[in-house]
């Protein structure tokens, strides 16, 4: 296990870890990381990272803390992990419970809506809104495949209370005939009654803009197992730059101070009139905005020069919401 504390200015203190698993089952249930604790209680980071493994199979997280936070007395940094505790097997006895699949089918609506809203991918239409007793379901069909909008922040208004909703991970609707549906799902809690003709606002806030094949390069010098940086300007944003090599392949480290820029997804460059795709080996886990540092990787470079391109890139537009009246 790797630990590297990383001085983020007037911004505090990242704190990183990478670790490599020699048993395959702990990689599953462990998950360690370390934990910044006051007095024998964690102290809440300002934005938590999880990573997905690399190519390598190297598993890392990033936490971010203010000064202030940490730096008091009290303060102790530890290795936190998950263990099995205790295994239950036999009958669960959930009481009264009674579940009813026709009931439930017979409490749902399905409305037709076919709204149309403007995106920075075009124009994207809601197509359905589903209600049932637990929870709502938006189908959304954008433009194109893989098209779809996102947005930071998602809510649902009913009669002025505001449900916050994700996007499922799966693609399609109900109908099977448009796999490329993307799904809005809000949960309704018990207290709140909705029915087939409640009031309803859509509200989509802050929406991130994915672009392709920025025009102006980036060059990489003096490329060598010691890390080197550069910052350039991507449309107006100031991007880091951080290159090294090491076991065999290419390392490129990208972030921006400015929080509107989502990230670089991906870069490449030119060999004999071919685009080389680097490979993502480091993605914020299950909320893309938390940070938009990336790391792509090239296996098998052993240049000392690189002209590298972005493939992918994203801004955040906090001034883009849209707030659709549903019904």
């Amino acid at each position: 296990m790797n630990i590297e504390v990383v001085n983020q200015g007037a911004e505090g203190v990242q704190i990183k870890s990478s670790l490599r698993y020699m048993n395959k089952q702990a990689a599953d249930t462990a998950s360690p990381r370390i934990q910044v604790m006051e007095d024998g209680k964690p102290v809440k980071t300002e934005r938590l990272g999880a990573a997905w493994p690399d190519a390598d199979g190297v598993y890392g997280s990033k936490d971010y803390y203010r000064w202030k936070d940490i730096n008091q007395k009290g303060i102790t940094f530890d290795l936190v992990y998950l263990v099995e505790g205790q295994k239950i097997d036999g009958e669960w006895n959930v009481g009264t419970l009674n579940l009813n699949k026709e009931k439930s089918l017979n409490a749902s609506v399905t409305r037709e809506l076919n709204i149309p809203f403007e995106t920075s991918f075009g124009t994207s239409t809601i197509r359905k809104l589903i209600i049932r007793p637990t929870g709502i379901r938006i189908e959304i069909q954008p433009p194109k495949a893989h098209q779809y909008p996102i947005f930071e922040n998602t809510f649902l208004s009913i009669n002025g209370r505001k449900l916050e909703g994700y996007m499922a991970l799966e693609n399609g609707g109900e109908d099977e005939l448009e796999p490329y549906m993307k799904t809005l799902l809000f949960d309704v809690p018990p207290d709140l009654q909705v029915t087939s003709d409640t009031p309803m606002e859509l509200m989509l806030q802050n929406e991130k803009e994915s672009k392709s094949d920025y025009a102006h390069p980036v060059m990489l010098k003096n490329i060598s197992g010691e890390k080197q940086t550069v910052t350039t300007d991507v449309e107006g944003y100031p991007v880091k730059w951080t290159y090294y090599k090491a076991n065999g392949k290419l390392y490129v480290e990208t972030g921006s101070t400015n929080e509107r820029f989502g990230g670089i997804d991906q870069t490449y460059y030119e060999q004999e009139g071919e685009q080389i795709l680097s490979r993502i080996v480091y993605i914020e886990g299950s909320t893309p905005w938390v940070s938009n540092e990336r790391v792509n990787v090239f296996p098998g470079f052993d240049g000392t020069e690189l002209e590298l391109y972005i493939k992918i890139y994203h801004i955040w537009h906090p001034d883009r919401n849209l707030a659709l009246k549903l019904q």
